[in-house]
């Protein structure tokens, strides 16, 4: 600051015999030397690291879901995408974030069980299907659509769970079909 005289600023924390403080000093030219000012900004950073946790746990545990679980907002920008998701569709976080579910997802479109569940969801109903096949795919999937409402009770956002049943629904058919073969049994 000195050499060039542009003005200096930063955050720092003094930690020293128990004191714990976190400081804004700031530094700027003034005549032959220098005006140093302190702002104490303990409080709003300790805000922040607690903003910080609360928002690492709950990434955690919404990476940690055996569903796949997706928000997209009122304009089908998706806005939420955990780890199963990835996995599942093979797309990552960063790739679908902020972008239109239908322009990641094309295929989407031609499913209008799928797109009028979406599009009564953002007008505010819970759409439950309970067995949906994929397009495109033999996987089988229970989906639930959930509005989130804003402060003022508007629909700001929808969440989809999406639970793969294919293994189970398997396992029913074949049933189904062992028990058919005991009854034509003699």
């Amino acid at each position: 600051m000195v050499e060039t005289g542009e003005p200096w600023q930063d955050e720092c924390l003094y930690n020293y015999d128990g004191f714990h403080t976190w400081a804004h000093i700031t530094c700027v030219k003034f005549g032959e030397g220098c005006l140093v000012t302190y702002a104490d900004v303990t409080e709003r950073k300790t805000r922040e690291l607690e903003l910080r946790e609360t928002k690492d746990l709950l990434q955690t545990l919404f990476d940690a879901s055996v569903n796949c679980i997706i928000a997209f907002d009122k304009d089908f920008r998706c806005v939420g995408w955990n780890t199963r998701s990835e996995e599942r569709y093979g797309l990552k976080r960063d790739e679908v974030q902020g972008r239109n579910v239908f322009d990641f997802y094309p295929e989407l479109q031609e499913d209008p069980v799928v797109v009028d569940a979406m599009q009564n969801a953002l007008q505010g109903e819970k759409v439950h299907l309970e067995f949906h096949r994929e397009l495109n795919s033999n996987r089988i999937s229970e989906r639930f659509f959930i509005p989130v409402k804003d402060d003022m009770g508007k629909v700001s956002l929808v969440l989809v769970l999406i639970h793969d049943i294919t293994k189970m629904y398997e396992a029913g058919e074949e049933l189904k079909r062992l028990n058919q073969m005991l009854e034509e049994k003699p």
